[in-house]
């Protein structure tokens, strides 16, 4: 995702400087999707006491974190409910994120 969005504003930088402008609605995109990413939790292991939790996170590029060793209390744990990441879809074929968002949302469910 960053490198197309990159190569794609250095070659539009290339023709005229002014063109690589284009490309900040991509990265707006890619900085908000990360953004995402490294907020996401996407394991939660008990501990054996059944009171408190391991966390695994995604790193900025969406893979998976090794599980930290801070235990976090079950007590101070809040629902607040499902995120959906709008900003990055994460079936990227090498495209833009601005083309691929746009066809994935084209795309039937």
């Amino acid at each position: 995702m960053w490198a197309t969005t990159t190569v794609a504003a250095v070659f539009l930088g290339l023709m005229h400087p002014a063109l690589s402008l284009l490309m900040t609605y991509d990265y707006y995109l890619l900085v908000r999707g990360t953004g995402v990413m490294n907020q996401t939790c996407n394991m939660v292991m008990l501990d054996r006491t059944k009171r408190h939790v391991y966390l695994a996170k995604l790193n900025f590029l969406g893979y998976e974190r090794k599980p930290k060793p801070k235990r976090i209390s079950l007590a101070n744990i809040k629902y607040i409910g499902e995120y959906e990441n709008t900003f990055i879809t994460m079936d990227n074929f090498g495209l833009l994120p601005s083309i691929a968002n746009y066809m994935h949302k084209d795309s039937p469910a």
